[in-house]
């Protein structure tokens, strides 16, 4: 069965295609992380489904624990459970490794089978070298790419969102609510006084009113004209103001 899969070349086909693939999700990885990278630039004005989903975490969390202590841990937790078209950060790296590993033991097994089968000293140098080559355009499309590079500048960005923004925020918001709730209750002590005032004073200018007519009632032979009852009204209204 392995005979029949070298001499056919399907090792060698294997271990090309596993290298290009490599290549190929490593392109489509850093290109997803860049755009990433733009939107946590601006995290405050990103509508973004990373930036929003993050906040709407954070929020959460700082909600519910009153702080977060280690910013940093907190962005690289949420980080390594980004999905890049439906796989965990995680799964990208790893999957770098483990193309790799498949690739140089497929090289290793070629020359093994070659060693035992034809006895080609050519194909046998041909398949050692290529071990090492694989490795190394896997090794430099990793850092052409620059995957993990991308994810740091990700995570430092974002950490200096939360951790110069977003906190001391949220620290002058819960001052300027208790600042506002005593402002609120001395406006609300404010006008109660003065609707109280008010009421005072339109209770001194009734009893007013019922005293100078208690006083008509008992004195019938006091009649005042329409000028006097006048001038009497006048005095209670400026009294009021």
């Amino acid at each position: 069965m392995l005979e029949e899969l070298y001499e056919e070349g399907i090792f060698f086909y294997l271990a090309c295609g596993i290298c290009a693939l490599n290549i190929i999700m490593k392109m489509i990885a850093s290109l997803y992380c860049t755009y990433v990278r733009r939107q946590s630039v601006y995290m405050e004005k990103s509508g973004s489904a990373f930036a929003v989903r993050m906040k709407k975490k954070f929020d959460n969390e700082y909600d519910k624990n009153g702080e977060i202590r280690n910013v940093e841990l907190f962005v690289r937790s949420y980080i390594s459970g980004m999905r890049i078209a439906g796989f965990r950060v995680g799964f990208w790296r790893g999957y770098g490794l483990l193309s790799v590993f498949v690739s140089v033991l497929l090289c290793v097994m070629c020359v093994i089978l070659e060693y035992f089968i034809g006895r080609d000293e050519a194909c046998m140098v041909f398949y050692a070298l290529l071990a090492p080559a694989l490795v190394g355009i896997c090794i430099f499309a990793d850092a052409f790419f620059g995957m993990n590079r991308i994810i740091g500048q990700i995570i430092t960005n974002a950490q200096n969102y939360y951790e110069n923004y977003v906190i001391p925020k949220k620290a002058r918001g819960s001052y300027d609510y208790d600042r506002q709730k005593i402002n609120s209750i001395s406006d609300e002590i404010d006008n109660g006084l003065a609707k109280l005032t008010e009421n005072i004073e339109m209770y001194e200018a009734e009893t007013l009113r019922e005293n100078i007519n208690k006083n008509k009632e008992n004195n019938p032979g006091i009649n005042l004209s329409n000028g006097e009852q006048k001038i009497f009204e006048e005095i209670i209204n400026e009294y009021l103001t």
